[in-house]
């Protein structure tokens, strides 16, 4: 939940360059608050029930989370959860490359504007 917040620190912006001048200050807090917070909330939620129902999962999960989610869900659900989670990373990513570029500029590493772009 911290890596959420701590990539919005610097790259928040980039989503909200792309909107209409014209768009609601209130419309875009609303639902830019809704997209960061509701995900990562229905996953605790889920975690927290699963973990609450089976006490020998919860202790392996405090050990190796990711071990302990493998062996408890089948093995076809691996690839999707895996796609998700890179091309979501990745998704990220690839929008906030031009805070990215603004950040090393700001640090003094000369890039050029296509670059950052």
């Amino acid at each position: 939940m911290t890596l959420l917040g701590l990539g919005w620190v610097n790259c928040g912006a980039d989503y909200s360059r792309y909107l209409p001048a014209t768009s609601s200050p209130r419309s875009v807090t609303l639902w830019t608050t809704l997209g960061g917070a509701l995900p990562p909330m229905v996953l605790l939620v889920f975690g927290v029930l699963l973990a609450g129902g089976d006490p020998k999962l919860a202790e392996e999960a405090g050990a190796n989370p990711v071990a302990a989610l493998a062996a408890a869900l089948p093995t076809w659900f691996l690839l999707p959860y895996l796609l998700t989670a890179i091309g979501g990373f990745l998704a990220g990513a690839i929008m906030d490359i031009y805070s990215s570029g603004l950040s090393m500029l700001a640090l003094g590493v000369p890039i050029s504007a296509t670059t950052r772009c």
